[in-house]
């Protein structure tokens, strides 16, 4: 599956915008039956490692008016002690 990651606004760099674009047959089904939300929340989730990088993780879902396909997320920097 590839993924468009974007900031939403010029403003607020922990709104993002995620896209999946399905490669596959098997990936537009799982898209189109929208049943296994795990599955689908787990693109979202390497979308934002592969483009992020593993410092920031999804924090809540704002916008899941086109969902599976797309959602805006926020997306929050995980620090621990000493960073």
């Amino acid at each position: 599956m590839k993924t468009l990651l974007d900031y939403a606004n010029k403003t607020d760099d922990n709104l993002v915008f995620i896209k999946l674009i399905p490669e596959t047959d098997a990936e537009r089904d799982l898209l189109n039956k929208n049943d296994n939300t795990d599955t689908i929340e787990s693109f979202y989730h390497q979308a934002i490692y592969d483009k992020l990088g593993d410092d920031y993780s999804l924090l809540k879902v704002v916008d899941q008016s086109q969902w599976p396909y797309a959602a805006q997320v926020i997306v929050q920097k995980v620090v621990g002690l000493g960073n």
